[in-house]
């Protein structure tokens, strides 16, 4: 996964990098999820203030009496907490897309295909538990890397006899 912080410094070079690679760059894609995310983080930090200060009004026109303003208080803080709640969830999404798109980037090009830096090497001495955490650290990305996985199995199967392969024991 690559760095944010990174991107936002020197998007330029991050995207000569990814050019360097065969990648399209993408560097105004991912900062325009970024901004997207922390603009609706912002606004929820921002709207989760407010409702404090009228969560505290609130005790403070009750001791008063004034049931009128009370009542407006306490329909803002509820009205405020299910805003909080809806710019949390479009942050998370853009949060997950923003992921997303970081993770496989080092792995696939831009036409979706599989890179060929992203196959582990393996040889006859390659451990299968090695193969196998690999595998595992794939398995979250698309069903290209599932197909990726499947590529190097079969790598790691023809460097040995197939019946020492640990894929058909």
């Amino acid at each position: 996964m690559h760095d944010i912080r990174t991107i936002r410094d020197n998007p330029a070079a991050f995207d000569a990098a990814l050019s360097r690679r065969g990648i399209a760059p993408v560097s105004s894609e991912i900062l325009a999820l970024d901004e997207a995310r922390r603009a609706k983080i912002l606004a929820a930090e921002t709207a989760q203030a407010e409702a404090n200060k009228a969560a505290k009004e609130v005790g403070a026109a009750k001791a008063r009496g004034d049931d009128a303003e009370f009542e407006r208080l306490r329909t803002l803080v509820a009205e405020t907490k299910s805003q909080i709640a809806a710019l949390n969830e479009e942050a998370k999404a853009q949060d997950t897309a923003l992921t997303d798109l970081l993770m496989g980037m080092s792995k696939f090009a831009g036409t979706g295909t599989l890179a060929i830096s992203a196959l582990p090497r393996l040889s006859i001495t390659t451990s299968p538990r090695s193969v196998q955490g690999w595998i595992l650290r794939q398995r979250r990305n698309s069903l290209a890397a599932a197909l990726c996985c499947c590529l190097a199995l079969l790598r790691a199967c023809t460097a040995r006899s197939r019946s020492s392969c640990w894929m058909y024991m």
